[in-house]
């Protein structure tokens, strides 16, 4: 028995081996042997008459209903609320930050470790008229040649790096809600297939590439946010609910 319940209001229970059973008194099983030490010990021991009748006017406020116990609910639904915000935010932030899956493109791939580009991906559709190209390192390549050509049309730019990215700069700013093909060329070229490497993308509006992004982003990260949107909307439905508190005549 801990210190609460060995001295309630300063008292100590006398026999704390058997304050510690005074639960049995009502239970119907209890030996009639010990029942009588139960009752004998309540006579003598004021630390657990006391406790005994705190419980008993606790448990009569419960039933006629001047008490009620304290509602969980209330911090629950806020528990939930934060959780499910919280789980909201990381889900967007994985659709926007995460590479989108690959559309089927035309493009011949050999080997999974074939020279290919990493970002854009095949199909992706980009935000805004400057993105930034990057792509997997070719052995033996001491630069690179980047062209983007416009799909049906005459829009086009050429840059050379010798990292393994490039951004299309300002004055070449490409037309939005448009479709491009990139190509990436090694130096020298015959280290790579003739053509080079290449990439379908499209550029977009924010809406059109929100609009991309929840339709081609990884399934964990929609599932992530898809369940924060969950536990937070049955959050914020608890919380608004008016819940019981205690009551005192």
């Amino acid at each position: 028995m801990d210190e609460t319940m060995r001295k309630p209001n300063g008292y100590e229970c006398v026999e704390p081996e058997l304050g510690d059973e005074l639960w049995r008194l009502g239970a119907p099983a209890t030996d009639a042997g010990l029942r009588r030490r139960l009752e004998n010990h309540l006579m003598i021991c004021d630390a657990c008459r006391l406790r005994c009748a705190a419980e008993r006017r606790v448990a009569a406020g419960l039933a006629d209903g001047t008490l009620a116990l304290p509602d969980a609910r209330p911090r629950a639904a806020r528990a939930l609320a934060w959780g499910g915000g919280l789980a909201v935010a990381a889900g967007l932030a994985l659709i926007l930050v995460l590479p989108p899956r690959a559309r089927d493109g035309d493009r011949i791939v050999r080997a999974p470790d074939d020279p290919q580009f990493h970002r854009p991906v095949e199909g992706e559709v980009v935000r805004g008229g400057r993105p930034t190209l990057s792509w997997a390192s070719i052995e033996g390549a001491t630069a690179y040649r980047v062209h983007v050509d416009e799909v049906g049309g005459d829009h086009a730019w050429h840059g050379e790096t010798a990292g393994l990215e490039i951004d299309v700069p300002a004055d070449a700013e490409l037309p939005l809600s448009r479709d491009y093909r990139a190509f990436v060329e090694p130096v020298p070229a015959d280290l790579a297939q003739p053509g080079g490497v290449s990439v379908s993308f499209r550029t977009g509006t924010t809406p059109e590439f929100l609009a991309h992004r929840a339709v081609a982003s990884p399934a964990m990260a929609k599932t992530l946010a898809m369940i924060g949107m969950l536990g937070l909307g049955a959050g914020l439905l608890l919380r608004d609910r008016r819940f019981p508190s205690i009551r005192r005549r």
